[in-house]
């Protein structure tokens, strides 16, 4: 899983994501307040719709629905679908979201 952690973090950053540490699981985070004044969950929805990138805002774990401007994404994927992903993330112009 460490490959794929390595891969997916090097291919987000040129993207406006800011990632957050992570040493092991099946997720990285990332806050997006770069990219976007958006809810985590209205982000996640746009960027499911628009983008073809899915996401798991933090929000949704949170039952008052806190919202920390922050999303998590499933790097169990294959490497062509992380590479494609970040691709697509990429084109996301900063502040425009």
């Amino acid at each position: 899983m460490q490959k794929k952690r390595d891969l997916f973090i090097n291919l987000m950053e040129n993207t406006g994501f800011d990632l957050l540490p992570a040493n092991g699981g099946y997720f990285i985070s990332a806050t997006y307040d770069k990219i976007s004044t958006m809810g985590g969950l209205d982000l996640a929805m746009h960027l499911t719709k628009t983008v073809g990138v899915a996401t798991i805002p933090y929000s949704t774990f949170y039952s008052k629905g806190e919202d920390q401007k922050v999303l998590r994404f499933c790097i169990t994927k294959k490497d062509e679908t992380l590479i494609e992903g970040a691709h697509r993330l990429q084109q996301i112009k900063m502040n425009k979201l």
